[in-house]
C-alpha cells in the first residue's frame, strides 16, 4: 500500500509517495533513538523521540511502552497511564522480551518475569540485553528478575 503525506525529516517538509514500511522505518529511527536517551536516563530527549516515533506511527507498540516508562521515571504517572493503556491494545503480536518489557514498565513482575524467562529461552541473547534495558529499571533487583538473567 502506497500512501502520500506531509514528511517532516530534520524541520524539512515536504510531500513525498511513502510505503507504510517506510513510514515505519522513520518511526523505527526515533525509537532506537529513543531507546538510546533513556538508557543514558536522559528522559526528557527520550521523551522527544518516542514522541516523533508515533507521530510517524501511531499504532508502535513498544513505543507508547517506553513512553511509559519514561514517564514513570519522570513521577508523571497520568502521562504514563496513558500510553500504558494505548500500549496494552497493540502489545498482542509483540514478541515475549516486548511484552516483558511491557509488564516491567506496569509493575506486573510476575508476568514480566515469565515473558523474559520464555523469550531468554528462544533467545539467549536476550539475557544480556535484559541486564541493561532500562524498561526493566523498575523490577532489577528484584530476585526472580535476577534468577533469569543470571544476577546483575
Amino acid at each position: 500500500m502506497v500512501y502520500s503525506g506531509l514528511i517532516l525529516l530534520n524541520g524539512i517538509s515536504e510531500l513525498k509517495v511513502v510505503t507504510k514500511q517506510q513510514i515505519r522505518s522513520f518511526a523505527v529511527i526515533h525509537y532506537k533513538s529513543g531507546l538510546t536517551h533513556g538508557h543514558n536516563k536522559d528522559y526528557q530527549a527520550a521523551i522527544a523521540a518516542y514522541q516523533q516515533a508515533i507521530a510517524r506511527d501511531a499504532n508502535f507498540a513498544v513505543t507508547h511502552g517506553s513512553l511509559a516508562g519514561c514517564y514513570r521515571q519522570m513521577g508523571q504517572e497520568e502521562n504514563a497511564q496513558k500510553h500504558i493503556e494505548i500500549a496494552r491494545g497493540l502489545m498482542a503480536n509483540e514478541s515475549a522480551y516486548n511484552r516483558a518489557c511491557f509488564a516491567a514498565i506496569c509493575g506486573d513482575v510476575a508476568e514480566a518475569v515469565d515473558l523474559l524467562a520464555q523469550a531468554v529461552a528462544q533467545a539467549p541473547g536476550d539475557r544480556d540485553l535484559a541486564q541493561k534495558d532500562p524498561d526493566f529499571a523498575a523490577i532489577r533487583d528484584d530476585p526472580r528478575f535476577q534468577a533469569v538473567v543470571g544476577g546483575v
